[in-house]
């Protein structure tokens, strides 16, 4: 996303509207979203991993994750 937010910038202050199209920058939005979205599943998998195993360790990493949630 700050990459994003640097070539708006460039694409404003040199004059590249014609070749960096609003096309291009929600083509990237999209890719952001998909990578973003990929991410969080991953997280949500090891949560729920930690969860299900019912093991003493995986245990604690989940609680601790659940109460720095709520109390950082």
């Amino acid at each position: 996303a700050m990459t994003q937010s640097l070539l708006l910038v460039v694409r404003k202050v040199y004059h590249l509207e014609d070749y960096i199209t609003i096309g291009h920058i929600e083509a990237m939005n999209k890719i952001i979203v998909l990578t973003g979205s990929i991410v969080g599943v991953a997280y949500l998998t090891e949560l729920f991993m930690g969860w299900y195993s019912q093991s003493k360790y995986e245990g604690y990493t989940f609680w601790y994750s659940r109460a720095n949630l709520f109390s950082p």
